[in-house]
This record gives C-alpha cells, structure tokens and sequence, in this order.
C-alpha cells in the first residue's frame, strides 16, 4: 500500500490513461475480510479485460466467492486498476447528528492499517484536500462558513480531473448507494455518470435468510428504510439511465459491472463501535472481521465503547 502525494501532472494528450477505482468509505472503523478489507482485496485482484462470468440482458455480472476472485497478477499492464484509492469520508465530520464518530485522522489511520497488506491500494486524503480546494474557490475562511459547507463527490471529481485530466475513473458502489445515485438524489447526480463516463462496479451482499441463500438481493438501510433492492431492481436501473446517456455514449452499459459478493458478511462498523471491552473486540479479531492492527489502534486511542468516560470529540483544527 502506499499514501498519495499530489504533484503536478502531464496532459492526457501526452501519457496513457491511468486506471483508478475509488471505493469511498466512513471506515468508522474499517471492517476487515467480509467488510472494506474483502471488497478492496477484490477490487485490486481484478483483470483487465475481464470476462464475466454471467451476462443478464446483455449486462456483466460477476459471482464470485473470497478465494475465487479473478486472477491476482502483478503485471499492471493486465490489472484492471492502476491504484485502487481508498477515501475516508470527511463531510461526516461536519454532520452533528452522527455519534461515536472517530476523528478524521483516526479514520485515516486505520484504513492505512487495515489495507497495507494488498497491492496498488492508495488511502488518500483527497476529501479533506477536497473540502479545503472548494472552500478556497469560493472564498471560505471562517469556521462557521466551513460549517455549512457541503461538498459532494462531483466536487472531488473536478478536483481529479484538474489535477490530471489522463486518469480514468472508476466508482465501487453498495447496490443502494448506486440506486440513490442513479435516481438522482445526490448533488450533481447526472455531472457524476458525466465525469465518469458512467464507469461504476457494483457490489450486491448476498444475504442467508435462516437456511437458504439469497442471492438476488441487498438490504437496503439508506434513509432509514428496510426495503430490500433485488437483482432485477438493479438491471432495470441500468436500463433506465443507459438510455439517459446513450446519445453520449452507446457502449454506456458495457461501463458498469454487478458484482456479486458471498463472501461479505453481516459485519458491520457499527457492531465494532458498540464492543465496551476488548474482549468482545476481540472475538471480531479472530473471526477476521477486524484487522488486528485496527483493534490495536482502537484500544490503544480508547476509541468508541473502549472509551465510555466521555463521547469521541470531534477535533477543531479540522474546520481551520
């Protein structure tokens, strides 16, 4: 794993494209073989071309288990990605409903951590160095003005984008997050698919329901609901907003992948957050669902329930 380290770019006209897949993520805390961990070993295991393993309406889709992804290999030229970059979220930090919240740097940290073992994977801080690129664009200085600032991934984009315009852009996406997106909810929406060129890989959690697997479905906790987004839901989807962009680009449904992933458990950060002793930590440890790194580093700091004195404090020098 190596950090990222902005510099000045050549133009695209100059240089091939360079291939990124950017998996953003709270990673409050990151989680480790059935979480974060397992999609961005995933992410970095994939061949470029790859041929998929089942085609739906003419859509790609990718069934794979933990020890069966697509074949690792250390010849970039073949990888699918050039960098895997992986972005600690950093507006959460600015939202005062969110409790039990590890500071940006602590978040930062682990993910260092937690993805140090696997190939080509970047953790970078291009949200907080976006967060600070759009407030000087619009003349924000003071805290309570950063306070109300809101940036979105669109910005981050631009951002990229200036700072080279050769690379080629790719978002990971949970099957809800990619449905929240597609059905506009998000700021700049449709600039997004733009900036992208609609290239996106979406990954469905495949759930056990008592004794029986499903497998067409991901639950979806956005918003506060527990409707559950069907395989189908997420083709009909790619149908829509295809024919939104096919004047631009005919080839657009060809840019997104269904990935479906069994391998991903129930874990989640929440559940990490929620342990008050280091035992119970533990037992997150020894399933792999925690990297031992990232349970060192938690109760080392006293973060979350190790730390039941006082509320994890936001840190003031972020908003300077």
């Amino acid at each position: 794993m190596s950090h990222h380290n902005p510099s000045s770019h050549p133009s695209s006209s100059s240089k091939r494209r360079r291939r990124i897949c950017l998996f953003g993520t709270s990673a409050n805390p990151p989680t480790g073989k059935g979480g974060h961990v397992g999609i961005v070993r995933y992410l970095a295991s994939l061949s470029f071309p790859t041929t998929p393993m089942l085609q739906e309406n003419n859509q790609q889709i990718y069934d794979c288990s933990y020890n069966s992804s697509p074949q690792q290999t250390s010849n970039q030229s073949t990888s699918r990605f050039h960098e895997i970059r992986v972005l600690p979220v950093y507006k959460h930090m600015f939202d005062e409903k969110r409790e039990n919240q590890a500071s940006y740097d602590d978040r930062l940290a682990m993910c260092q951590l937690a993805f140090q073992d696997i190939p080509n994977v970047v953790v970078s801080d291009d949200e907080r160095r976006c967060f600070h690129w759009v407030a000087k664009k619009h003349g924000i200085t003071t805290t309570q003005d950063k306070l109300k600032l809101r940036v979105g991934t669109a910005d981050l984009l631009d951002m990229l984008l200036e700072e080279d315009d050769s690379l080629e852009i790719t978002l990971a996406l949970g099957a809800d997050t990619f449905m929240d997106l597609t059905r506009w909810k998000w700021k700049r929406s449709k600039d997004i698919i733009r900036l992208i060129e609609g290239r996106m890989i979406v990954f469905q959690r495949i759930f056990h329901s008592g004794d029986s697997l499903q497998t067409n479905v991901d639950k979806s906790t956005q918003s506060g609901n527990n409707s559950w987004i069907t395989h189908e839901d997420l083709l009909e989807r790619i149908e829509v907003i295809s024919d939104g962009f096919k004047d631009a680009n005919p080839n657009f449904k060809d840019h997104i992948i269904l990935v479906k992933l069994p391998f991903l458990s129930s874990v989640s950060s929440s559940k990490v957050r929620n342990c008050t002793t280091e035992d119970d930590l533990l037992v997150f440890v020894e399933e792999e669902q925690l990297d031992r790194r990232v349970f060192e580093f938690i109760t080392e700091n006293k973060l979350y329930g190790m730390n039941n004195s006082q509320k994890v404090e936001q840190k003031n020098e972020q908003y300077q």
